[in-house]
């Protein structure tokens, strides 16, 4: 927090009573605890004061030049900053700012009682009992963390605080200037990490199956197993600094999908310890308060378990490891996501991709299909993709396919919850 006056005012004793303003040369906190008491009592009121470490009092001003303070440095900027963004007030924030469809909803998913009360005493007095608002009871505000759970427009508070997703059919280095952009996906985090993972599970994800000679089940893996991309971008979120000016990117190439985020790898994490890519062990968590609420909605453990969960899920999928690169300045973090080798084959006359379905009328275009879903979500904005695939006797891979044609060009969107969520025509 900014002073009201400048620092010279207050070494040279101008425009602040001498007795408001002490000097201490070293950092002996039970000297400095009995000065901090003395003002915060204020038993003459004048109003408190201020407290000076690292200078020498000389013929009642400050001794030039100031000697400061050296090796304590480091424990008075950690306490003036022990609070994380998360936790921190955000003086712009009312009320008006937080969605009570997000809140409830979120109350709902975590089977929380107080879902019943936010109609009854006011969104307030529920922040209030989840701990998201900080200050004295006169004088609150909302935290950042009710922001980042419970805000529609998040990126007004923290700007670039977005997924932007960019597919490259041919490869970046192949063909760079062949790329496709997707909508930018806003909103809160867990909104964007709802809606990234839908749009990769829409885009991107495939299962392949194989039947196998006098063998009951079939073989089944995934291009990209779900729960390792959704690892990859719940710790992007977890981790991320929200005072960047830097978007999630997240870049689908033709052999693996690349996730870029802000910022780097704690440095307490050895380079050697990242090449590994086993994990990374670190007790600073840079948002705890957003991952207490991650982990209520099974998203997050914060135990440094997410890169062990991502190579468990890729290799019980046959898929090879993730791969983490950081600068020398840690300034981002990418992770490198490799397709399944399976999918990587020309030859695909033994398999059977489960988004083509053998019992599926192969009379019908796609064109003829994504028609179709139009004039369902005319009728009904709230249609499920499953009841979609119901009316129009079609398997539940096809809609996938022909919604991901139609958001792919701007005709169909999706905005709001999973459950009271609804379709927009563009």
């Amino acid at each position: 927090m900014e002073l009201e006056i400048s620092i010279e005012d207050l070494l040279n004793k101008r425009r602040v009573e001498s007795d408001r303003i002490e000097f201490k040369a070293g950092w002996n906190p039970d000297d400095i605890y009995h000065s901090v008491c003395a003002f915060a009592n204020d038993f003459d009121n004048v109003g408190g004061g201020y407290i000076l470490i690292g200078v020498e009092e000389k013929n009642g001003v400050a001794a030039r030049p100031v000697k400061g303070v050296e090796e304590q440095e480091r424990e008075l900027i950690n306490m003036t900053n022990y609070a994380p963004l998360d936790a921190r007030p955000n003086f712009d924030a009312t009320e008006n700012d937080i969605s009570v469809a997000l809140l409830i909803d979120h109350l709902n998913e975590t089977k929380s009682k107080l879902a019943k009360q936010v109609t009854e005493r006011g969104v307030m007095a529920v922040l209030n009992d989840m701990q998201l608002l900080v200050g004295p009871p006169e004088q609150q505000y909302i935290s950042n963390a009710a922001l980042m759970m419970f805000c529609e427009h998040l990126d007004n508070f923290f700007p670039y605080t977005q997924v932007e997703i960019v597919r490259f059919p041919d490869g970046s280095i192949k063909n760079p200037n062949n790329f496709k952009e997707l909508p930018v996906i806003k909103g809160s985090v867990p909104m964007m990490i709802k809606r990234t993972m839908q749009t990769l599970q829409d885009l991107v994800i495939e299962e392949m199956v194989t039947k196998v000679n006098y063998q009951m089940e079939a073989i089944r893996r995934y291009n990209y197993p779900y729960q390792a991309l959704e690892e990859v971008v719940v710790n992007a979120f977890y981790h991320r600094d929200y005072l960047s000016y830097q978007s999630i990117m997240i870049e689908i190439e033709p052999e693996l999908i690349r996730i870029i985020s802000f910022p780097g790898i704690d440095r307490s994490i050895p380079q050697r310890v990242i090449e590994e890519g086993e994990r990374f062990s670190s007790r600073y968590y840079r948002n705890k308060r957003l991952g207490e609420f991650l982990k209520e909605l099974d998203l997050s453990e914060g135990k440094s378990t997410g890169i062990p969960t991502i190579q468990e899920e890729l290799r019980n999928n046959g898929s090879p490891k993730a791969r983490f690169f950081t600068d020398d300045d840690r300034r981002a973090v990418t992770v490198e996501i490799p397709i399944h080798p399976d999918f990587l084959k020309k030859d695909e006359s033994r398999s059977e991709p489960r988004n083509e379905p053998q019992n599926e009328p192969q009379s019908e275009s796609q064109n003829k299909i994504s028609e179709k879903i139009i004039e369902l979500v005319k009728e009904n904005n709230h249609i499920s993709r499953r009841e979609m695939a119901e009316k129009l006797g079609c398997s539940l891979s096809t809609i996938k396919r022909a919604l991901a044609n139609l958001k792919e060009e701007e005709q169909l969107v999706y905005e709001g919850s999973s459950r009271k969520g609804h379709w927009i025509i563009k």
